[in-house]
């Protein structure tokens, strides 16, 4: 069982850095390039979203009601940090160092 969430977790990781890099236009992620540039946004959303998927499936088979809703959370807290990074480009000069330090923490779950 901790063989299977630690999986998951990791799939999971995985799958918000493939959607952080689309989003943020990153060119690289550990001295390579990101999954969009190699073989474009549309397949490396998908490849994010199945990555997603899985991760949940792993969660799911664990059994744990409790895990599901934190790993859950987790997800929605990644999308609260994204969406919170994308309003940033439109409320740039009113940005605080509040609200930057909330879009940091949600977008690192």
């Amino acid at each position: 069982r901790v063989v299977s969430l630690a999986a998951s977790v990791e799939l999971l990781h995985c799958a918000s850095l493939v959607h952080d890099d689309i989003l943020d236009g990153a060119e690289f992620r550990r001295g390579g390039l990101t999954e969009h540039k190699r073989i474009g946004e549309q397949a490396a959303a998908l490849v994010g979203d199945f990555l997603f998927a899985t991760s949940s499936c792993l969660v799911a088979d664990l059994g744990s009601m409790p895990v599901v809703l934190l790993i859950s959370k987790v997800v929605a807290d990644f999308g609260r940090g994204e969406l919170a990074q994308s309003a940033i480009r439109f409320e740039a000069l009113n940005y605080a160092l509040e609200d930057y330090l909330a879009k940091s923490f949600y977008k690192t779950a």
